[in-house]
């Protein structure tokens, strides 16, 4: 899937963005989801590590189908009937005026998603608004 922040793709390599923390980068702070600023967003993303530092740069994965089965059934129900809106995020500086007009819509997603294959639910949460 092409990168939506095409200032940060690998050069040759539009599908690979780059992530880093220096010069007062922060990318990806939050709890959230890859994509859900995408109609299809996609059935995975991976993360390689190139340069991983010998303090902080911790990245956690949580499993949604885990987090949505533990809650309570009265939560789940509730969650059932939700959705979020999602988009491009549009407060990085350096974010591409074309990259904005092209994945900057807002997209509709279920609060809590079912798996195409096996039917399983989960949660589909979207990183809240910087500010």
């Amino acid at each position: 899937m092409r990168q939506h922040y095409s200032q940060h793709n690998m050069p040759d390599y539009p599908d690979i963005g780059l992530v880093w923390h220096w010069n007062g980068q922060r990318p990806a702070e939050r709890w959230h989801t890859d994509h859900t600023n995408r109609e299809c967003p996609p059935a995975a993303t991976m993360l390689y590590g190139v340069e991983i530092p010998s303090d902080g740069g911790g990245t956690s994965v949580a499993n949604i189908r885990a987090a949505y089965a533990a809650l309570p059934a009265a939560e789940r129900a509730r969650l059932d009937t939700l959705s979020t809106v999602n988009s491009l995020d549009d407060t990085h500086a350096d974010t591409r005026t074309e990259d904005m007009e092209k994945y900057g819509k807002p997209i509709v997603h279920p609060m809590v998603r079912t798996h195409p294959l096996h039917g399983s639910r989960g949660l589909f949460p979207s990183e809240p608004p910087h500010g």
